[in-house]
């Protein structure tokens, strides 16, 4: 296993990614969290990695 991510960590960046780009994000239905997205899903990882790596 080379790193290991918690659930908890996991949602908690996908929600600070959401909170700039609206085209993804987390939402809770019955108690079951849901990732969803709004485009092609490689354009989109793209998208976020490189506006992530411009940053640093």
């Amino acid at each position: 296993m080379v790193f290991k991510l918690t659930e908890s960590s996991l949602c908690g960046a996908i929600e600070a990614v959401g909170r700039t780009n609206k085209q993804l994000g987390l939402e809770d239905n019955a108690g079951k969290l849901q990732f969803w997205f709004d485009s092609d899903p490689i354009a989109l990882a793209n998208q976020v990695l490189g506006t992530y790596y411009a940053d640093i």
